[in-house]
């Protein structure tokens, strides 16, 4: 009889670790800039690789944890993680600096016990300043291109800019043509002549 209650125990226990021990498949955020504000990476679009923060949070509203995309190991890929979830549903809150969401900041998910690994999209355009335009420039590089106003006021300023240059060059050159040209070629005078 003793060896069947040691053995219901022994099982018990065993049950109870294994219960304990399962965890979730792990849970992936990924950050991307959305182009075309879909929502969806899409080929061509650049996977953000600094500036976000996740915020995971339990059932309850509870923050269970908290990354940025910095830190991240996969941060090159855009990618955060979290691993060893207990099941249960997650809210995951989403911002990147300098970007504004294309869809929503905010997922709710439930993950289960030794599922597949779960991702999020979180796509992202930069926040444009209020009055300019964003194109493409060399290498990808965001562009912000202001109203013709402001272009063209940034236009005079580069003409006013070369004709002071210019006329400061000419200064120079008159100023260098007629007192320093003629200072030296006297001492050169001086110093060639003969000493009597």
């Amino acid at each position: 009889m003793m060896r069947r209650v040691c053995l219901m125990i022994v099982l018990l226990l065993a049950a109870a670790g294994m219960a304990a021990a399962q965890t979730s498949a792990p849970l992936w955020v990924r950050l991307f800039e959305d182009a075309n504000a879909n929502s969806v990476l899409d080929a061509g679009e650049n996977v953000l690789s600094e500036g976000g923060v996740v915020t995971l949070l339990n059932e309850a509203g509870v923050v269970v944890a908290s990354a940025l995309l910095d830190n991240a190991p996969n941060a090159d890929r855009g990618l955060v993680g979290f691993q060893n979830l207990p099941p249960g549903t997650y809210t995951v809150q989403v911002s990147a600096a300098g970007f504004s969401p294309t869809g929503s900041a905010q997922f709710t998910q439930v993950i289960s016990a030794d599922a597949d690994p779960v991702l999020i999209e979180f796509g992202a355009r930069g926040a444009v300043p209020e009055g300019m335009e964003v194109r493409r420039g060399l290498f990808g590089t965001r562009l912000y291109i202001g109203t013709p106003d402001q272009v063209a006021r940034v236009g005079y300023a580069l003409l006013g800019a070369l004709a002071v240059v210019g006329i400061m060059t000419l200064l120079g050159f008159v100023v260098y043509v007629g007192i320093v040209r003629r200072r030296l070629r006297r001492q050169f005078q001086r110093a060639a002549a003969p000493q009597a």
